[in-house]
């Protein structure tokens, strides 16, 4: 008897995978940690608007008023890859 594997069990491998992959080239220093509104949008979609009004990230503002909109960018992959399996 061959085992097959679950597809979706080795997706959700591979994705972890990736996760891990883009933590470490964070911490050392590859890719920014951190994406602008307009670089969040422009690499995930306009799908980041609507997962902040869903309340599944919260942008971050140096300042109170007009300063920056930044994204963890490790949060909006993980967002993203949930998003594209339907969860």
């Amino acid at each position: 008897m061959t085992y097959i594997p679950d597809i979706h069990a080795v997706t959700y491998s591979l994705e972890i995978a990736e996760l891990a992959v883009m933590k470490r080239d964070i911490q050392i220093g590859i890719i920014k940690p951190v994406l602008s509104e307009r670089e969040a949008i422009r690499t995930y979609g306009r799908d980041v608007r609507k997962w902040v009004s869903a309340g599944l990230i919260l942008p971050v503002k140096d300042g109170n008023r007009n300063s920056k909109k930044r994204y963890d960018r490790l949060q909006l992959e993980a967002i993203s890859k949930q998003a594209n399996r339907g969860l």
